[in-house]
């Protein structure tokens, strides 16, 4: 952690869908698939944890993505 002491971790869960879900609070997500081929994911942490991602499926079993920590 980026912070000196522990924070507690609240949030509330929302999936209004199979293909969308949120992570409301701390630390906060969300992951959507428009279809079956895409996948796009975000989080987020105090201070300046951030990750992101899109993955694309090319067949069955191979997939390619692009990240950013």
């Amino acid at each position: 952690s980026e912070l000196p002491f522990p924070i507690p971790g609240v949030s509330y869960f929302w999936q209004p869908s199979e293909r969308f879900s949120m992570n409301i609070g701390l630390p906060f997500s969300l992951t959507y698939r428009p279809n079956d081929d895409w996948t796009f994911e975000a989080s987020y942490m105090v201070l300046r944890t951030v990750h992101t991602q899109a993955t694309y499926r090319v067949a069955e079993r191979w997939r390619v993505y692009a990240a950013y920590d």
